[in-house]
């Protein structure tokens, strides 16, 4: 099924880069580039990170990068954003920051049974 699916994609999107030269030339060298910096070491670097900064702190990470990829392309890229999309961004952090709060009153109870 996927191989179907791809002979339909290159019938009706030829790639004319495979043939003229311009994969050696310049698409590998973006596309070996996208694919260290964008795939290879992010997940690298969060590895090695994670036992640094402990599991809660990459979870908290992990969840914040949506809204501030959003937050991002509003600012950097001037994409428009819906306030719908805000409304989404305010639920992954309120997401983010509902478990934190509960952690800190749990602590909080905690400390004072023992003192």
């Amino acid at each position: 099924m996927i191989t179907g699916g791809l002979v339909l994609v290159f019938i009706l999107f030829p790639p004319h880069f495979l043939f003229n030269g311009l994969l050696w030339s310049q698409l590998l060298l973006f596309g070996f580039l996208l694919g260290f910096f964008g795939a290879f070491i992010p997940p690298v670097l969060y590895a090695i990170g994670v036992p640094q900064i402990g599991e809660d702190m990459a979870g908290i990470l992990g969840a914040v990068e949506l809204p501030v990829a959003v937050l991002l392309s509003a600012l950097v890229l001037h994409e428009q954003v819906t306030m719908l999309q805000w409304v989404g961004v305010g639920v992954v952090l309120l997401g983010v920051i509902f478990p934190q709060l509960t952690k800190l009153r749990m602590r909080a109870v905690d400390k004072g049974r023992l003192t």
